[in-house]
């Protein structure tokens, strides 16, 4: 299992890193540089509002779906028929319930945007509920094929009328377009979904939906939870600063480069979830893959949020037309951010594995009024400022406990060579970079370079991580 790991999580990390960081900064910010800081948070705070009430959208069927299949695949043929249905059955709920809200919210004004980001959150929705199958059922290279290719598509679909049309971007046009290039991405999924899976077919089953719906209601209590204290930021940044959401556009311009540099998180959470679900019960091989995820994830958070810090106004003004020290300092705090939160997805998806929620949940739900007190409190002095400062210290709360319940569940022995090992691993790494960033007058991309190389030199001299194992892994694979 640590041979698959160790291959699979490259073959993502490699995909998402040449198309994801492509269109984060190549397209989305390009279309925040041409559209503005105020129609941008406006998109950005009520993409935020409708976030939160995804959960109506997937109340916990997708990770509980992935969950079950990877503890049991003979049971896909039964559970896609019902699975699918209630799929479409929270589509509906979603649209009426989370779009009049937001209608209610944000008025008339933005009924256009409300409309079409509705419309693309169901179809990506989808998407994300048939990739789960493929790596559930075992096909983690086609799953992993498949994650960026909304992204590719928008590259190309964005990228014309960026770069090469007349036409003025606009917030309907960039959603529009995502919308075509979503259907498109749907439609390829399907293809292969039949090819290696079989026939989509629909069973209105309510006895089996009830069911269903019961099962998985702990997994939506999870995303309900880290969507309130992770998405509350953009939209209070508008409802309590009168600046025609100016502020909101600060905060999303650091933003989406955090939520770049998180991807990487997000992908070990993807690939883990199925993996440790399928060897729960083998405690040597759970606590060997356990032990590969966290050094991974480990020294690429430590990597790339020390660089993101140290670099954050060089980042920020190679991005946005008129970036001000506003700017960096929002983005320093969520490079902060960005590592106590990539560590929290390898011991989450441990947690979620195990089906055992009640105390995750538990943390969660302290985690919202810790967020949102943060923000009431620093927001109407620090602006944009405040908000990523409530992120970054909610973040910290999150991942002690995070901890604390892996260990206390799964009674993991503390690895204190481990932690001495990995402390002055992040150190030496820490102060080589500002060496290089004081010492060095090179473009600070080339910087960026050299720390990386170095830090990798560091990794593996000190064999935190061995590359004897790496290679064996990609052999195998082969």
């Amino acid at each position: 299992m640590k041979k698959a790991f160790y291959t699979n999580i490259g073959l993502l990390i490699l995909i998402n890193l040449l198309v994801k960081p492509l269109y984060l900064f190549g397209i989305d910010a390009q279309v925040q540089n041409q559209v503005g800081n105020s129609d941008y948070g406006t998109y950005f705070a009520l993409f935020n509002f409708l976030f939160i009430f995804q959960w109506i959208l997937d109340p916990g069927i997708q990770n509980y779906n992935s969950q079950a299949l990877s503890n049991d695949r003979s049971t896909f043929e039964a559970r896609l028929g019902y699975t699918l249905a209630s799929k479409c059955l929270t589509a509906i709920g979603f649209v009426l319930i989370a779009g009049l809200l937001s209608y209610l919210f944000f008025g008339h004004d933005s009924l256009i945007e409300l409309s079409l980001l509705c419309t693309n959150m169901v179809i990506l929705s989808f998407v994300v509920y048939l990739r789960t199958q493929f790596s559930a059922m075992g096909y983690y290279v086609t799953d992993s094929l498949l994650s960026a290719l909304d992204k590719l598509l928008l590259i190309l679909g964005l990228g014309y009328f960026l770069y090469f049309s007349e036409t003025q971007m606009t917030i309907p046009l960039f959603l529009l377009v995502q919308s075509i290039t979503l259907i498109i991405t749907l439609s390829v999924v399907v293809f292969f979904f039949v090819r290696r899976l079989g026939r989509l077919r629909l069973a209105f089953d309510y006895s089996q939906i009830k069911v269903l719906m019961r099962e998985a209601f702990p997994y939506a209590i999870v995303f309900i939870l880290m969507s309130l204290y992770s998405r509350m930021d953009g939209v209070m940044l508008k409802s309590i600063i009168d600046d025609e959401a100016v502020s909101a556009g600060i905060y999303a311009a650091g933003f989406r480069v955090y939520d770049a540099m998180n991807m990487i998180g997000f992908l070990f959470g993807s690939l883990l979830l199925p993996m440790f679900a399928n060897i729960l019960s083998d405690r040597s091989r759970l606590s060997e893959l356990y032990d590969s995820a966290l050094r991974l994830i480990l020294v690429i958070a430590a990597t790339v949020s020390i660089v993101a810090y140290l670099y954050s106004a060089d980042i920020m003004s190679q991005l946005y037309t008129g970036a001000s020290s506003i700017h960096t300092d929002v983005f320093q705090w969520l490079a902060i951010s960005y590592y106590l939160v990539a560590t929290t997805y390898v011991f989450g998806a441990l947690i979620t594995a195990s089906g055992r929620l009640k105390r995750l949940n538990w943390l969660f739900l302290i985690g919202v009024p810790i967020n949102f007190v943060l923000n009431w409190l620093l927001i109407p002095d620090l602006h944009a400022e405040g908000a990523a400062i409530a992120t970054c210290l909610t973040q910290g709360v999150i991942l002690i406990g995070q901890i604390i319940l892996v260990h206390s569940q799964f009674a993991f022995k503390v690895n204190l060579s481990l932690i001495i090992h990995y402390t002055l691993l992040f150190g030496l790494i820490f102060a080589t970079s500002v060496i290089v960033d004081y010492s060095l007058d090179w473009h600070w991309i080339l910087e960026i370079g050299i720390i990386g190389i170095i830090a990798l030199g560091y990794i593996l001299g000190s064999r935190f991580l061995r590359l004897d194992s790496i290679l064996d892994a990609r052999k195998t694979a082969a």
